[in-house]
């Protein structure tokens, strides 16, 4: 399936774009041995179908790319059935979650905590008053939606992983149930799209989604690795640098989506940052850089990407970034903030593509 119209409010902050690249960068001066980057020449998106062996399910089109905007394995989990569809309407289980297709709606992650609770009449599931729960303190909420609280280790865990976005509401008080294979007594609470688990003083989110598709038989079963698919592996989608001269904003990509970005200074009138697509042939955590006019040691998280000395790199010099700031840059060198750049200088690998332009 390949639709859009994504829930905003679930994805990444910055949203995935198509860069723009082509007339006005074609209009530039290139340097001896470098390509003009044009749009075409980024086709970076990776697989279009993945099939993921441990679990042998298939994910494709839009919800592969909905679930890796969305935490991939660390968010939803490793697929537990295949897309099961319902006229115009999709939906997918994960271990962790749902994702939901709706013409009206686009994809989100569905209600898999209230589908779990269909019909418990527990004195945990009974929605409370504001009166009967009480004022709200530190650490401790009150939904009036649901008639439910979150407290203690739940609260902090649901504040600190997107809340209402992730999770929604509380459907449940926290109450003891038998989790695992061991079927060790301990404590759970349920939410709109999950269940989390405390373990010791740890929270864990709960492999609802596999535990539904099991039981309701929603397709769990493995099923054969299609001939158009590629197997999952974590390096299936290509690493890739966008720094674009007009906002001085770089973006930093798995395939097409983003999973960093920051402001950037880049070279001054006279020593403009060529653009063009390069790759990062050289990294060095400190590096001393040197010219007709400047000397700088100790230069940290440097990547070269183009021969003469031509680099990202850490600008500990500079608190200030962004459009403007080119008038008085570098000479010719991506100037980063050091919070950002010693990220992208652990993440990005030799050969990862700088792609630069207008």
């Amino acid at each position: 399936m390949h639709r859009k119209g994504y829930d905003s409010a679930l994805r990444s902050p910055l949203r995935r774009t198509l860069l723009g690249f082509g007339a006005a960068a074609a209009a530039k001066l290139l340097l001896p041995g470098t390509t003009e980057t044009t749009q075409a020449d980024v086709p970076m998106n990776g697989p279009g179908m993945v099939y993921f062996p441990v679990t042998g399910h298939h994910v494709a089109g839009d919800f592969l790319e909905f679930w890796r905007e969305n935490g991939g394995t660390e968010g939803a989990g490793y697929p537990v059935s295949e897309e099961i569809r319902d006229g115009e309407r999709a939906r997918q289980y994960f271990e962790r979650g749902v994702i939901e297709y709706a013409p009206t709606k686009g994809l989100t992650f569905g209600r898999l905590g209230a589908e779990a609770v269909a019909g418990r009449r527990e004195s945990a599931f009974r929605p409370r008053t504001r009166e009967e729960y009480g004022s709200d303190q530190p650490g401790r909420r009150f939904f009036a939606e649901s008639g439910h609280g979150i407290a203690g280790a739940f609260a902090k865990y649901w504040g600190e992983n997107s809340g209402l976005a992730r999770f929604g509401y509380p459907l449940s008080e926290p109450l003891p149930e038998p989790v695992g294979e061991g079927k060790a007594m301990l404590p759970v609470q349920y939410f709109e799209r999950g269940r989390m688990e405390l373990w010791g003083d740890r929270v864990r989110v709960a492999n609802l989604g596999r535990d539904l598709a099991v039981t309701k038989r929603l397709g769990a079963e493995p099923v054969a690795m299609s001939r158009s698919a590629v197997e999952y592996s974590a390096n299936i989608w290509p690493k890739w640098i966008d720094v674009n001269l007009k906002t001085q904003n770089l973006v930093a990509y798995e395939g097409n989506v983003v999973v960093q970005s920051f402001q950037v200074t880049t070279g001054k009138p006279g020593y403009e940052t060529p653009p063009g697509s390069y790759r990062i042939f050289t990294k060095l955590r400190s590096d001393r850089m040197r010219g007709p006019d400047y000397d700088l040691p100790n230069v940290p998280w440097a990547m070269y990407f183009l021969g003469g000395g031509w680099a990202i790199h850490g600008a500990p010099w500079r608190s200030v970034y962004g459009p403007g700031t080119e008038r008085e840059g570098s000479h010719g060198c991506v100037n980063s903030p050091m919070v950002g750049v010693d990220k992208l200088y652990q993440w990005a690998p030799l050969g990862t593509t700088v792609n630069i332009h207008s």
